[in-house]
């Protein structure tokens, strides 16, 4: 008499569930992505406001607290290179060792 096998649960994924799932998962990060870039440009932004605010406020304490002028000026008359905080002591309107940075 022969022996009857009992069935066995399929276990995995056949190759087109895979497909479709791998499918789904790149439209879904392509979606994605521009609004990834877009918070990665608005934090560098506000990061550089931040910076330019804090400057500024900087420049305020130091005029208040020396009782003298203080400018915020472009380092190499670019803003985005950066930018320095000094007071101009012997009123060159250059930078130099005499005055604070």
């Amino acid at each position: 008499m022969p022996i009857a096998r009992i069935p066995l649960p399929h276990r995995g994924f056949t190759v087109i569930e895979l497909l479709i799932t791998l499918t789904m998962l790149g439209i879904l990060v392509a979606l994605a992505l521009p609004s990834f870039r877009e918070a990665g440009l608005n934090t560098a932004s506000t990061a550089q406001v931040n910076d330019l605010s804090t400057a500024l406020n900087l420049a305020r304490s130091e005029a208040t607290k020396q009782a003298r002028p203080v400018r915020v000026s472009a380092l190499g008359g670019d803003w985005a290179t950066g930018w320095e905080v000094a007071t101009d002591a012997d009123r060159d309107g250059a930078s130099n060792g005499d005055d604070f940075q």
